[in-house]
């Protein structure tokens, strides 16, 4: 959510991480600031042991709260907060599909018809760059193969091994 918000991060400032149990790279909650372009900033935190995906964005003009963006055919709200006037919050249940439904009804289209996706391989693969970032920089390693890692321990601008 961080890269669609704010663009590609420069920089992975801090990381730390629980494990599971030691040693076993297995992480249950993680904390990590990215730097982006601009001077901007963003603090990741994720729990296997709290209920909920949410997300709080704060920004110049206000803020932003998603909360639980994962499942929202349970329940979910979109909340902005500006500085200056009335907070509004939002909610659309459409047809009270999952999101596993609309992803499917969207790989279908594509498949069939060839829609577009919402994301790309392309993305998926910086997604993975920004989280192996994370693992590197909290000291548990880079998830995957020997192309895991792609320059990413503190720094996003290491060339690619080959």
């Amino acid at each position: 959510m961080a890269r669609y918000l704010l663009g590609e991060p420069t920089a992975v400032l801090n990381a730390s991480m629980v494990e599971d149990s030691p040693g076993s790279r297995a992480d249950v909650s993680s904390t990590a600031t990215l730097a982006f372009a601009g001077g901007a900033t963003a603090r990741l935190t994720s729990s296997a042991l709290s209920a909920g995906f949410n997300l709080h964005a704060r920004c110049e003009r206000g803020t932003l709260s998603v909360t639980n963006y994962l499942f929202p055919f349970v329940y979910h709200s979109l909340t902005v907060t500006p500085a200056r006037g009335a907070a509004r919050t939002e909610q659309l249940y459409g047809g009270g599909e999952t999101t596993f439904e609309l992803q499917l009804r969207a790989f279908v289209a594509a498949v069939r018809h060839g829609s577009p996706f919402a994301t790309t391989a392309d993305d998926a693969v910086a997604n993975m760059q920004v989280v192996d970032g994370i693992y590197e920089a909290a000291g548990l390693g880079a998830r995957g193969g020997p192309r895991a890692a792609q320059g990413l321990g503190g720094s996003f601008n290491t060339p690619i091994p080959e």
